[in-house]
């Protein structure tokens, strides 16, 4: 996972109307641009591994990820604007499938520690 320029705000504020943070306001989006990080990923690369924990979220800008359980078997599939990890980010725990880009994809992440860290400031 290779850390790369953020989009502009512009770019950023379309992506996340089309996910779960589309019923906020311009003023609640522009409050997150500042925590979340992009991130390219190559095809075949492990975003998350079962066993794992994690507490970020992971918005799909373009590319596509699979959600495998332990046979390799596909679950879901997730593509723009899908959002993956999104209880992880609320409930602590290990993670029980593993995350696979299914190409060159991008991704907006959210530290579930940066969102809580804006809880408590606001």
């Amino acid at each position: 996972m290779k850390t790369i320029a953020m989009l502009n705000s512009e770019e950023l504020h379309a992506l996340l109307k089309e996910t779960i943070f589309s019923s906020l306001d311009d003023t609640a989006l522009e409050k997150l641009f500042p925590l979340f990080e992009r991130h390219q990923i190559d095809r075949g690369e492990f975003i998350r591994h079962s066993e794992e924990t994690s507490g970020s979220l992971y918005i799909v800008e373009n590319g596509s990820f699979s959600l495998c359980d332990s046979d390799h078997s596909i679950l879901q599939t997730f593509e723009r604007g899908g959002c993956i990890g999104l209880l992880s980010t609320i409930f602590a725990g290990e993670q029980l499938l593993d995350t696979q880009a299914l190409e060159d994809s991008t991704l907006i992440v959210l530290d579930a520690g940066s969102l809580k860290m804006l809880e408590v400031s606001e």
